[in-house]
């Protein structure tokens, strides 16, 4: 089982490019927040994160200063070259620059029509050295239980140019800046895709550099115990499991399982287990016309009861109610 895939099914990973650029130094974007954005195409209550690629020239990325980033004169900054990608997994307000000092422009007054046909470009700045960018976003449910969005950063780069990764993502990005300089049929349906393959060779990047002594959800996916354990729940959500059974699994006792396990992931497996479950039947609720009764049982609840007490706990409405308000929205 292949925990990270198995998320990215359950939470519906999609992807936009929204416009490529010709940007001339010195030149600045102000970018809003992903909350800000979602409205304008229709995507209502799915979570965003915002992209950048960078296909030639080169630039800084700017977000605004927090304790759990390292910062520069009050701001997280980036510098950025070409075959670089910078994502905002909390979807954060941004800017991106020439340079660090430059003032920017707010980027919804520079782009033109927005159309579903054609790719919108943004020319602009003051006649320098040129910078070619290709941005857009991800998208996926603002789902009940994402471990995967909870444990990313603020600020999430994919480098391609030898300083880390391998070149997949430089390739990616020229198909993009090529697709999108020169749409031909199937154009949008190749770029979601790109997008899509581009956020999963960052998110790889991310979790192969982590850190020996990091914690949260991606290094319990790298713990040769913990990681395991993730694989069998995923594998076999409505599987009957207890700790010892899982513990034997994996070859640790209960004890040393559950202290593992709570250590890095942050809860203990059986409260994973249950998150996971609950989110699974928000998916089966929202997409299928089985009972509630049904849903349950496939999730692995003996009896709707059972299922309806789990359900309202972790959403705080019970299951049909919850269909319906899905439903509307």
């Amino acid at each position: 089982m292949d925990v990270v895939s198995d998320v990215l099914r359950a939470v519906r990973l999609s992807g936009v490019v929204v416009f490529h650029t010709e940007l001339t130094a010195p030149w600045g974007l102000a970018v809003p927040p992903a909350s800000a954005l979602a409205p304008t195409f229709g995507l209502g209550a799915r979570r965003l994160i915002p992209f950048h690629a960078v296909a030639a020239g080169g630039c800084v990325s700017v977000v605004a200063d927090d304790s759990r980033i390292e910062t520069r004169g009050g701001a997280s900054v980036e510098s950025l070259v070409a075959g670089d990608v910078v994502m905002y997994p909390q979807g954060d307000a941004h800017v991106l620059a020439s340079d660090a000092s430059v003032a920017p422009t707010p980027v919804g007054g520079l782009l033109p029509p927005l159309s579903p046909e054609q790719l919108a470009i943004v020319k602009h700045g003051g006649g320098g050295p040129l910078t070619r960018l290709v941005c857009g976003f991800v998208h996926c449910d603002a789902a009940v239980f994402d471990p995967l969005s909870a444990g990313l950063p603020r600020v999430l780069c994919g480098r391609s140019d030898g300083r880390a990764g391998p070149s997949t993502l430089h390739g990616l990005l020229q198909l993009a800046m090529s697709e999108a300089a020169t749409p031909r049929a199937g154009t949008t349906t190749l770029l979601t895709r790109l997008t899509e393959l581009m956020f999963v060779e960052v998110l790889r990047g991310f979790i192969e550099a982590l850190p020996a002594e990091q914690t949260g959800w991606f290094a319990g996916l790298r713990d040769p115990y913990v990681g395991r354990a993730l694989q069998q729940l995923h594998a076999e959500p409505d599987r009957d499991w207890t700790v010892e059974a899982l513990g034997r699994a994996v070859g640790l006792s209960r004890s040393a399982l559950v202290e593992r396990f709570s250590a890095l992931v942050g809860q203990p497996p059986m409260t994973y287990l249950t998150n996971w479950r609950i989110q699974l039947a928000t998916q089966l609720l929202r997409d299928s016309h089985a009972s509630v009764a049904a849903i349950g049982a496939k999730v692995g609840y003996a009896s709707e009861a059972a299922f309806n007490r789990a359900f309202r706990r972790a959403v705080g409405l019970p299951p049909a109610t919850w269909r319906r308000q899905a439903g509307r929205a």
